[in-house]
């Protein structure tokens, strides 16, 4: 695993814009003899274009030899959201994301491009059962307070489409609703 980040933070609306590579090379007996590689190229900005109302921005593209020699990847990821915060008791928030990630088709030929979005060490959580990483969109709500101290309540709802309706081998053509979800967390700072 290879990785370059670089970041820089702007004097306005407390922005910061982030580019990034990653790259992740297996040669392992338990892929193809040429072994996979998969590069990400991505960037990330954030910010607070008005008080109280943060906002994010992200897109990576992914590139290399999926599987085999003859197979490329190319799959793309992409994020937008935003969450405002109430300058009020509890300190209410309220959150929307919108997420993409590219699937493969089973209709598509055995040389075809892997569209398949590759996790790659992903540290980021679309939902706390489902958290699906590839062939996928979703739109998230999220509403948040703070009842006492410390303790902070929280719901996420979560939409969720498959990116490629026949991603998955099946007899019957899928549909593209892949389910919702509903998060209810207690989270505690005891530090």
């Amino acid at each position: 695993v290879y990785g370059v980040d670089a970041s820089y933070k702007f004097k306005e609306y407390n922005a910061v814009f982030e580019a990034y590579y990653v790259d992740i090379h297996n040669s392992s007996a338990l892929t193809t003899a040429d072994g996979t590689n998969t590069s990400t190229l991505g960037a990330r900005l954030t910010g607070e274009p008005v008080a109280k109302l943060t906002g994010e921005i992200e897109f990576a593209y992914q590139f290399g030899d999926s599987q085999a020699a003859s197979v490329d990847q190319d799959a793309w990821a992409f994020d937008i959201g935003a969450v405002y915060a109430f300058d009020t008791t509890y300190s209410p928030k309220l959150g929307l994301k919108y997420g993409l990630r590219t699937g493969q088709s089973t209709t598509a030929g055995a040389t075809a491009d892997n569209e398949a979005w590759n996790a790659v060490l992903e540290d980021q959580l679309n939902g706390e059962i489902f958290d699906p990483n590839s062939n996928i969109q979703f739109i998230k709500l999220s509403g948040s307070l703070v009842p006492v101290e410390k303790l902070t309540a929280g719901i996420d709802f979560y939409k969720y489409w498959f990116a490629e309706d026949n991603a998955f081998p099946s007899t019957v053509p899928l549909d593209d609703d892949a389910g919702s979800e509903v998060d209810i967390t207690l989270r505690y700072a005891y530090t």
